[in-house]
C-alpha cells in the first residue's frame, strides 16, 4: 500500500492504493467518509494489478494518481471517472513523488531495475494519451 495527500476543498484528503486489486481509495478524515475507485487496467496485454508506488495531484478540480509496481509499469488515472490517462508499460514502478512547482505539479518516477528517473507533467496529460 501506497498514499499520497491532496488538498479539496481546502482540506487534506489522502489518496491510496490497497496493493495488488486495481483500487484507488480516499479519505476525508472530518466527514470519516471513504471513497473506494476500481481503476481501468491500462494495457489489456499486460493486465497486471500491482498498484505499489502512488503520487497523487490535483488536476482542474480533479484528483490524478501515477502508480504502478515492480511488474506494473506507470500509469495515470483520473479518479472522478477511474479511465486511464496515460501510461507506460515497459518495466516496474519503483517510486512516485509529487513535486509541487507553482501552481503545478509533476510526478518524479523511478523504475524498477533502472537508474534514471522521468518527470511526468500531469497538466499536459490528456485521458487516453
Amino acid at each position: 500500500m501506497d498514499f499520497d495527500l491532496v488538498t479539496l476543498d481546502g482540506r487534506l484528503i489522502p489518496v491510496g492504493s490497497p496493493d495488488q486489486d486495481q483500487l484507488a481509495c480516499t479519505w476525508d478524515p472530518a466527514s470519516d467518509l471513504g471513497t473506494l475507485f476500481e481503476l481501468d487496467v491500462p494495457d489489456q496485454n499486460f493486465p497486471y494489478k500491482e498498484l505499489t508506488a502512488l503520487g497523487a495531484a490535483m488536476v482542474d478540480g480533479r484528483i490524478v494518481i501515477g502508480d504502478g509496481g515492480d511488474h506494473q509499469g506507470f500509469a495515470m488515472w483520473d479518479l472522478e471517472t477511474s479511465k486511464v490517462w496515460l501510461s507506460a508499460q515497459e518495466g516496474g514502478t519503483a517510486s512516485v513523488v509529487r513535486a509541487d512547482f507553482g501552481d503545478r505539479s509533476k510526478l518524479l518516477v523511478g523504475f524498477a531495475g533502472a537508474w534514471g528517473v522521468e518527470l511526468w507533467d500531469l497538466s499536459v496529460a490528456e485521458p487516453g494519451d
